[in-house]
């Protein structure tokens, strides 16, 4: 009866160690996801913009343009949150690294026929027009 109990106590200690470390993941998951937008909404300015885009072909650009890069800036500050079930082909696939400070943070944003566009911040997805005629505008 003593081996059974220990047995139990061994197996629900286990347990709630596997709880916990499950829970904290998805914690800390969404909270990188939080600061990642945060980032991007925050009213800092753009330092640089590094684009690399592939449709067809490979365009890498930088844009250092003040205007420009203020104008990339109000639109990650204005974008919308999307829900979207992604998979399957994209025609067009762009990396946008992001410079505010002395901060990076790295950007996903790709059209597929079936979807659209969009712009993928961890496991979330939004929606910018501006920044999707800039990814088309450079493709060419």
């Amino acid at each position: 009866m003593d081996a059974e109990l220990r047995r139990i106590r061994n197996r629900a200690f286990i347990f709630g160690v596997i709880l916990i470390f499950i829970v904290t993941c998805i914690v800390r998951n969404r909270s990188d996801e939080d600061e990642m937008e945060y980032f991007l909404r925050q009213n800092t300015t753009i330092s640089k913009v590094e684009l690399a885009i592939y449709s067809g072909g490979e365009n890498k650009v930088i844009i250092s343009d003040r205007s420009l890069l203020d104008t990339i800036n109000a639109s990650f500050r204005s974008m919308k949150e999307i829900h979207i079930q992604h998979g399957g082909i994209s025609d067009t696939v762009a990396y946008m690294n992001i410079y505010k400070n002395v901060k990076r943070i790295d950007l996903r944003i790709i059209h597929s026929p079936y979807y659209g566009w969009a712009i993928f911040v961890g496991n979330r997805t939004f929606k910018s027009d501006y920044i999707f005629r800039l990814i088309k505008f450079y493709s060419r």
